[in-house]
């Protein structure tokens, strides 16, 4: 099976990662038409409603499930769900291009994540948290010495803490 992104869900990603270069550019999200035919855009528009809960990841995931379960592609899914929550993160007037980017960055991991999850654990929620080179060495030593990945000895110490 082949994984591939729509044109504009590569334009957003890439939006992403280069910031603007000058003072004067601001953070936009790229324009165009959604990915998929109108019923399908028409489907997950309906599906979000007027005040969709972005940030509500059980809500996510139910949207994605039902929308994969009614045939829609994850490719077009995560296009427009990322089309949809771009515009909501320029309008947060207080935050700085660099937030905005990094707040898109994390939504679209986390739906991306969501929509090509393989069976195993719906109720699991993958973090992405970027750790300095000093802190993955401590980590890494840490997990070798139990025989772990360093995201399995993360996770247990992280579990083990929240006791």
């Amino acid at each position: 099976m082949t994984n591939r992104l729509s044109l504009k869900a590569v334009a957003v990603l890439a939006l992403m990662v280069a910031l603007p270069a000058s003072a004067d550019a601001a953070f936009d999200c790229p324009a165009g038409s959604p990915a998929g035919d109108a019923a399908q855009v028409a489907e997950i528009t309906a599906l979000l409603g007027a005040d969709p809960a972005f940030g509500d990841i059980g809500h996510m995931q139910e949207t994605i499930d039902t929308l994969i379960g009614r045939g829609v592609s994850r490719t077009v899914i995560i296009d427009n769900l990322i089309g949809a929550y771009c515009p909501t993160v320029v309008a947060e007037a207080g935050l700085s291009d660099a937030q905005k980017a990094e707040r898109v960055r994390t939504f679209a991991t986390r739906i991306t994540q969501i929509a090509y999850a393989p069976g195993g654990n719906e109720e699991a929620v993958i973090l992405n948290v970027p750790f300095g080179p000093a802190a993955m060495a401590k980590i890494n030593a840490l997990a070798a010495a139990k025989g772990w990945s360093a995201e399995a000895w993360v996770a247990d110490t992280i579990e083990a803490n929240l006791k």
